[in-house]
């Protein structure tokens, strides 16, 4: 089979399952949903800027990219391993490869169905973007497509990379509870603690910033200069945040490691 067919085939998959269109329609909604609840705000407390600001352009793309990148944590890391476990639980896996299909056919569809997805949702934060600027304060101008330091190039990696580490834990895990458990243990919890703990208790270096899930996180970051510049002020002899080249190259990375991790997984363990 071609890439598209194998791509034909995962929709075939999931478009009637409750859990997946459920979860795209959250991200569908939560997106433009949580800016807008921003308009009924009268005023923030500094340095956070007055609610309608927020709308301006370019502004927008950056508060909209920070918005995401939360709901991001939620849906697509979540979408990622429940894709897998779900065949792992019903065995279409096996089923796939009993009817003619390869592991290396299953793995470039899967990936391939990432891909298409991170699109969609990229698409879908454009869209939102440009309806929300027209409720700005100012004259709405729009955003060049690659300007703001190409945060929509960022905001697609961002989307895949929680895809992709998602589907990696599914494939090592399986069960989609253990699986669900481990990654939000992992993203809240275990590594803010290995960071903190280890890199400013044992080891304060800046090496504790270029971990996969700060990467992430640092590709679409709270824009406030100020509320940076008050986590900034812990007398470290370093930044804690990326450049946003530094965040896109280190994602790119990780990514290229979970996608090689998700190829061994499913062509060489037992299905």
């Amino acid at each position: 089979m071609n890439i598209v067919q194998l791509i034909k085939l995962e929709w075939l998959k999931f478009h009637k399952n409750k859990l997946f269109i459920a979860a795209l329609i959250s991200y569908a909604v939560l997106l433009p949903g949580m800016m807008s609840v921003v308009l009924s705000i009268d005023q923030l407390p500094p340095p956070l800027p007055q609610p309608k600001s927020l709308f301006n352009t370019p502004d927008i793309w950056s508060y909209l990219g920070y918005t995401g990148n939360w709901i991001a944590y939620f849906v697509m890391g979540f979408l990622g391993l429940y894709m897998v476990s779900l065949e792992f639980s019903t065995k279409t896996l096996r089923q796939g490869i009993i009817n003619g299909l390869s592991r290396k056919e299953l793995w470039v569809g899967k990936v391939g169905f990432m891909v298409l997805l991170a699109i969609g949702a990229t698409l879908y934060y454009m869209l939102s973007g440009f309806a929300l600027g027209m409720l700005g304060t100012e004259p709405f101008e729009g955003s060049p497509v690659l300007g703001e330091s190409y945060i929509i190039l960022r905001y697609f990696i961002m989307i895949l990379g929680y895809l992709t580490f998602g589907f990696m834990l599914g494939l090592l895990i399986r069960g989609i509870g253990i699986a669900s458990m481990l990654y939000f243990m992992y993203v809240f919890f275990l590594e803010v603690m290995i960071r903190y703990l280890i890199h400013l208790k044992i080891f304060e270096h800046r090496s504790m910033i270029f971990y996969p899930m700060n990467a992430l996180e640092d590709l679409t970051p709270f824009p406030v200069g100020g509320s940076g510049q008050m986590v900034n002020n812990m007398n470290l002899g370093f930044e804690l945040f990326m450049t946003p080249a530094e965040a896109t190259i280190t994602s790119l990375v990780y990514i290229g490691l979970f996608l090689f991790a998700s190829f061994l997984l499913l062509t060489k363990k037992d299905l």
